[in-house]
């Protein structure tokens, strides 16, 4: 109640403000509200990246985003990823911030890879997003806009070579294929030959090599003055390790095989960044190694009538991830993993937008079909009788069906010229299904299950209502401000490994006020928003030995501060620049730590939020020079985290960090060839992407970020 009254003091002092003069107002346009409206007049804080900026600093995925958005994180196990916006984050089946392409949901964070190519946009919208976006979405949304179809004939050819034999072709062609009818062709390669993770046993290859590979084909066509369709192809392929996982502590017990734990003292591990111990490949079948594969097929078809848009967005999503990994970073074949999942989702949406007098309304309905199945073996020694035994841990979730239905609206009325009020409501309803077989095998002669530790079938219902309120009020031609409340949801359900009993589902509820606009003569752009959330059965990721367990903590908070801005110096210096301040805590969890159990329950009130830095900053400076033979733009960015706590323990964490990045780029004077030579890393930092507590390898593993890396890249259009 003390930071509504405080937002609401603020809220009701611009109210009253005004002021005189004209300025120029930056013409970006978003569609982050779903529907096309300027950056400037949508109330809601929204980042965005515009395809120009996209190419010029490399940004492609989540990894690199974060370091362009107040209050972003990102981080990955086993390849499935943590994207953490304001304090909330998710395991991949089931995310706190959802991913978008195209309006089409994607039901796994990590299929957001379909998108990292030939993009006009990316923008991310921060906060509970649970009325027009639905489920799995109280942290926000991530928007890949790629580029649409042109009747012209366009593209390019991109050729790019950086440290540890990376090599990087692109080639995007579009044109007119038939009166009313073009089409855009998006071919991407990207292999990295030469790992960076240095292998330090005898006849072992340095590892995290990996080749990617993706194509799109976009089809827009306009049937008639009313009717316009759009079908999308993609398909992305990735081979390498997902992770490369090894120890930063050394936690292992003597004689832990009698606490049945696969835990051995004396054999070498490696704590220094980028350095581990792996079973040699000509010795093991095991290795590290991973292939994933994403596709899509959607329709999006618009009619235009007398009574508003009607728009209907189909889609059809296949995913299969196969990956084995040496999970005890040593040199003997102690602890290995082979994962095998595969994903099918069908997603239809309806909505129909109308202006009508005053007002503009959205109103929608949304169905989602996921089916899941995945299986996961253990290979490690199991404890008979006191003696390690080669064993198996098999967990086969045999099926993880999930449908979800909702219908929701949202309205916006001009009260008056300076005022405005949306209001939206989304109903949803989740049906679960969950067919699980877990069993340990020993190996008796040959490997033969001798238990079964779990066989069920669990359904399970969700309803949720979750509504959002908005007035956003113009204190003057240059800036506007807003205040809203919203709620968020996120389904319960079964976590895809353990046997453990079913979480419930995460509700919160969410109040932010904002302000964003120009002055300095529409020099200076700014966005600043204040923030409170709280937070009913918050959803923890918890590894505890050999189980991937998620627990409801009772109650968690946060409060926050962002400041963004962009500002000309002049026509050939600017700079854009990003805060953020996180105070996310738990405010009620009784939790156990899985790694010193001896401990017993823990009251975690007043610990941080994982992956949640208290101080958040990016910095970015672009001169750009004209010269004779075409222009040249210098672009350095840099990045600071502050101390980023990795268990809800607060036991480990990530000391502060920066990360400075340069970039040259040179356009001839005809600007269809330009040439850029980047550096990443700048600095050398040495800093975890990722993080895993396990008590069952007796430490806590990570794996570090891609140290500095030289690149160049020729871009040729067509």
């Amino acid at each position: 109640m003390k930071n509504l009254r405080i937002i609401t003091f603020i809220f009701i002092c611009f109210i009253n403000f005004d002021a005189y003069g004209q300025y120029i107002i930056e013409e970006i346009v978003v569609t982050s509200m779903k529907r096309s409206k300027l950056l400037s007049e949508t109330p809601a804080s929204v980042s965005t990246m515009e395809s120009s900026e996209i190419d010029l600093k490399g940004v492609i995925g989540p990894e690199e985003i974060k370091f362009q958005v107040p209050s972003m994180s990102y981080t990955s196990i086993f390849g499935e990823p943590y994207i953490t916006i304001r304090g909330v984050s998710g395991f991949n089946n089931a995310p706190g911030v959802s991913v978008s392409i195209d309006g089409i949901y994607q039901s796994k964070s990590t299929s957001s890879i379909l998108g990292e190519i030939d993009l006009e946009r990316i923008e991310v919208i921060r906060g509970p997003q649970g009325t027009l976006y639905g489920r799995n979405s109280n942290g926000g949304v991530v928007n890949y806009i790629t580029t649409a179809p042109s009747d012209q004939r366009e593209g390019y050819f991109k050729f790019g070579y950086a440290s540890f034999d990376q090599f990087k072709t692109e080639f995007v062609h579009s044109n007119k294929l038939t009166e009313g009818t073009s089409y855009r062709l998006s071919l991407s390669n990207n292999i990295q030959g030469d790992g960076y993770v240095k292998c330090l046993t005898v006849g072992c290859d340095d590892v995290n090599k990996s080749d990617r590979s993706s194509v799109r084909l976009k089809l827009r066509s306009k049937i008639n003055d009313n009717l316009n369709s759009e079908i999308v192809i993609a398909r992305t392929n990735l081979e390498g390790p997902n992770n490369i996982f090894q120890f930063i502590t050394d936690n292992r017990i003597p004689f832990a095989y009698l606490v049945d734990t696969p835990q051995i003292v004396g054999v070498p591990i490696s704590l220094n960044p980028n350095e581990v111990y792996l079973t040699p490949d000509s010795e093991s079948i095991h290795g590290n190694d991973s292939n994933r594969e994403f596709e899509v097929l959607a329709l999006t078809v618009n009619y235009q009538t007398k009574l508003g848009d009607i728009k209907s967005i189909s889609s059809y999503q296949e995913y299969f991830n196969e990956f084995t990994m040496d999970r005890d970073a040593t040199a003997v074949n102690l602890y290995d993993t082979f994962d095998t999942s595969s994903t099918k989702t069908i997603t239809q949406e309806f909505n129909w937008s109308l202006d009508y007098e005053n007002s503009n309304w959205i109103l929608g309905a949304f169905l989602m079909d996921d089916e899941t199945s995945r299986k996961t073996l253990f290979d490690l020694p199991l404890p008979i009788f006191g003696f390690p035994v080669p064993g198996k841990l098999e967990w086969d979730h045999i099926a993880i069906d999930t449908v979800s239905k909702a219908i929701f609206f949202d309205a916006t009325f001009d009260l008056d010229e300076k005022t405005e009020v949306s209001i939206g409501m989304r109903r949803t309803k989740d049906e679960f299904t969950s067919t699980q077989l877990n069993r340990v095998l020993l190996n008796l002669g040959k490997f033969l299950p001798v238990s079964t530790t779990c066989d069920r079938t669990i359904e399970q219902n969700f309803e949720s209502d979750t509504s959002r309120f908005v007035i956003k009020r113009a204190l003057n031609e240059r800036f506007n401000s807003y205040l809203s409340y919203s709620e968020g949801f996120k389904a319960g359900g079964i976590a895809t490994y353990e046997c453990s009993d079913p979480y419930e589902p995460e509700e919160v509820d969410a109040i932010e006020f904002g302000i964003k606009g120009f002055f300095n003569s529409g020099q200076t752009k700014m966005n600043a928003s204040i923030f409170n959330y709280d937070y009913t059965n918050f959803q923890v990721i918890q590894v505890i030995g050999t189980q991937t367990v998620t627990k409801n903590a009772g109650l968690a908070s946060v409060d926050g501060l962002e400041i963004e801005m962009s500002h000309n110096f002049s026509q050939a210096l600017n700079m854009k620049f990003g805060y953020s301040y996180l105070d996310a805590v738990y405010d009620d969890f009784v939790n156990l730590n899985g790694l010193s159990p001896q401990l017993g329950l823990q009251q975690l009130k007043g610990n941080y939020l994982n992956h949640s830095p208290k101080n958040s900053l990016n910095l970015g400076l672009s001169y750009s020079k004209e010269l004779t033979s075409g222009s040249l733009v210098i672009q350095v960015d840099s990045v600071f985290r502050s101390k980023t706590h990795f268990t809800e323990f607060n036991d480990y964490a990530q000391p502060a960090y920066s990360v400075f990045n340069l970039n040259i780029l040179w356009k001839n004077s005809t600007d269809d060839l330009s040439l850029k030579f980047y550096v990443r890393n700048l600095g050398n930092e040495e800093y975890l992407t990722g993080f895993l507590n396990s008590a069952s390898n007796g430490g806590r593993f990570g794996n570090y970020a891609q140290p500095r890396v030289f690149g160049l890249e020729l871009t040729s259009k067509l």
